[in-house]
């Protein structure tokens, strides 16, 4: 049974937000410099905008590619081993200019035993969270636990 995973809304969300900056900035370049192309100026301008335009989309692309495969994988995944358990705490990594991304720790009881595991880093805040009781399910292709919902 598939279910929604916090993984999905993240890469969703930015997917969206790389596609729609790449495609802004490419329409606005377009809308700049395509009236400047068309007129009669006496400037060529034709290897100027060709190059913008294959500048600004193998900035983008890379970015846009990695976060559509994200996506489509955490869309399709059929999450195995699929347990109730209280988040214990957080996981932080600090990227620097990237930003903090934040996974938890959370107890399951697992045949009688309990055990902590810890979920894929996929959120900015820990808000929210902490103390509460998620499901969570273990993505079999790479073995990450995802918080679901």
């Amino acid at each position: 049974m598939k279910r929604e995973s916090d993984a999905k809304r993240y890469y969703k969300a930015m997917m969206l937000i790389m596609l729609v900056a790449g495609g802004g900035i490419l329409s606005i370049l377009l809308l700049v410099l395509l009236p400047i192309y068309l007129s009669e100026s006496e400037i060529n301008t034709t290897p100027m905008l060709l190059y913008m335009i294959i500048f600004i989309t193998l900035t983008f692309l890379p970015f846009d590619i990695y976060y559509i495969v994200k996506f489509v994988h955490y869309k399709n995944v059929q999450c195995v081993k699929i347990q109730r358990g209280k988040v214990v705490d957080s996981d932080t990594y600090y990227f620097g200019r990237h930003g903090t991304y934040v996974g938890f720790k959370v107890e399951i009881i697992d045949e009688e035993r309990r055990k902590v595991v810890t979920t894929l880093h996929c959120h900015r805040r820990a808000d929210g969270y902490v103390g509460c009781i998620v499901t969570v399910g273990q993505d079999p292709t790479n073995g990450e636990w995802i918080i679901l919902e």
